[in-house]
């Protein structure tokens, strides 16, 4: 079963903090680590919205802003086709298990405003692979049932990342279970599996059985039409050892 970590507790409780500090650590660790962050964009001090970026590349676009045309979320429009052009390709990589964990920042109303990432993360959480994403408060009881949820606040931060870091660990640590592949089979004993060549010699023996068993059939069959046809036209031989007909004793009584 895929073990899966949340972080989710109040804004500005600094879940993504703690998520970065993990995901250099894991790095560190010399783990292949996948995903995404979601940093704030602000002008002049003041938020205008959130950025989605990759881990390994460091290719970024925009989750959110003032200006787009997409769903809103509170102020901010989301926009769906830059978020999926970086995150997509994430899941994807990850679902076909090119990372030793993966890392989500964050799931929440704005990432789940795509069908298509939500489908993902849906086949993703079903995956061997460790997820570690930070989770919007709302969302928190959703989640409970695939994985462990960790609250975070101010006042327990440190700790939330010792126990989070070592719990990940210990995932990572777990060998993975290999899926079996069902393929079509030919059932054969082991009698036969072990002496290939006398199954081959005995199927042949008995092909020539059966020829030569044909081969007497016929030759049996030509025998009894033979029979038949001299029984139609004797032979001078046949005709001799038949009686004597009426002129032949005609000839016998004048030699007397």
């Amino acid at each position: 079963m895929p073990q899966n970590f949340f972080i989710t507790g109040m804004p500005k409780a600094g879940k993504t903090t703690l998520l970065r500090k993990l995901i250099e650590q894991l790095k560190k660790d010399k783990k292949k680590v996948g995903g995404f962050i979601s940093p704030e964009e602000k002008i002049h001090g003041t938020r205008t919205g959130f950025k989605v970026m990759d881990i390994q590349t460091n290719k970024t676009g925009i989750l959110a802003d003032l200006t787009s045309d997409g769903p809103m979320v509170s102020k901010y429009h989301v926009n769906i086709s830059s978020f999926e052009d970086i995150a997509l390709p994430i899941l994807a990589n990850a679902n076909a298990g090119k990372y030793d964990i993966v890392v989500i920042d964050e799931i929440g109303w704005m990432e789940l405003k795509s069908k298509k990432f939500s489908q993902a993360l849906d086949d993703l959480l079903d995956m061997e692979t460790p997820l570690l994403a930070s989770l919007h408060e709302d969302f928190a009881g959703d989640y409970e049932a695939v994985g462990e949820v960790f609250e975070v606040r101010e006042s327990n931060r440190e700790a939330m990342y010792n126990e989070i870091l070592g719990k990940v660990r210990e995932a990572l640590a777990r060998p993975k279970e290999k899926k079996m592949e069902l393929w079509p089979i030919q059932i054969i004993s082991k009698k036969d599996s072990a002496k290939p060549k006398q199954a081959k010699s005995a199927a042949k023996k008995e092909s020539t059985i059966s020829t030569k068993k044909s081969q007497q059939e016929k030759q049996s069959k030509s025998q009894t039409s033979s029979e038949k046809e001299k029984q139609k036209f004797p032979s001078k031989d046949e005709k001799s050892k038949k009686k004597p007909g009426l002129v032949e004793r005609i000839v016998d009584l004048f030699r007397l």
